[in-house]
């Protein structure tokens, strides 16, 4: 992309055996598995544990091996209700389409990358889709052709830093119901939305989410993941 200029972002849809390989129903039956067998190896990990300290009538206990076992079951039982966990096995479906890709705009196993998804406004905070977002892929900044690259799902973009008007962070939150007796929590989902010049009198506003980090997904890290992100920006403007 060396040498690329202009001053309007370029989005192309991806030909159709290309296109919804990654955000495929296959990947939200999985998702969706996932998040119905978590809370099922919590309760077989709790009645592991019962069971285990039931006295017998040899007077052997199994306590200890069943408690190591009920430990065991439920570290994975909330690895596997984090959605950071979730989103690594949904990289790596994504790592594995691309590569398919001959003209890919981005080398899906480089260092640098971010994996995000694209999350429109009026999507945000809309109940009862499996999945709002409507694109998930990869961002890289090649800032020797000053120009951001997004490898997705549906499209991709080729944003050179003359097409950009500005870039924010931005935020929603929503509240989830964390068991049956009603107890709730505030998630924060942060963004950073960037409105780009696809033509002399046109725009569009695209909103970036980081959809992956190291550890856990909390919203300190969210918020510090959006500010190496926006000086990314502001190195390419």
């Amino acid at each position: 992309m060396i040498g690329y200029a202009t001053d309007f972002a370029q989005i192309e849809t991806l030909p159709p055996e290309q296109s919804g390989r990654i955000l495929s129903a296959r990947s939200m039956v999985i998702i969706r598995a996932l998040n119905k067998v978590s809370p099922l190896i919590f309760i077989a990990a709790v009645g592991l544990l019962i069971w285990g300290g039931m006295p017998r009538e040899s007077g052997q206990s199994v306590f200890l091996p069943c408690l190591f076992a009920s430990i065991v079951l439920m570290v994975f039982a909330a690895l596997l209700s984090m959605r950071d966990v979730k989103n690594r096995w949904l990289r790596y479906v994504a790592r594995r389409e691309i590569r398919r890709r001959a003209d890919s705009l981005v080398d899906p196993d480089a260092t640098d990358l971010r994996f995000v998804e694209i999350v429109p406004k009026s999507n945000w905070d809309v109940r009862g889709l499996p999945e709002n977002a409507t694109d998930v892929g990869f961002l890289a900044f090649d800032f020797q052709a000053r120009i951001l690259l997004f490898e997705g799902d549906r499209e991709r973009y080729r944003i050179p830093a003359g097409a950009l008007i500005d870039f924010r962070q931005d935020s929603y939150s929503r509240s989830v119901t964390l068991d049956k007796y009603g107890a709730k929590q505030q998630i924060g989902f942060y963004f950073v939305v960037v409105r780009v010049r696809i033509s002399d009198d046109k725009f569009i506003e695209i909103p970036f989410r980081i959809r992956i980090s190291d550890g856990l997904f909390t919203d300190k890290r969210q918020r510090d993941g959006n500010a190496e992100f926006l000086k990314d920006m502001e190195r390419l403007k």
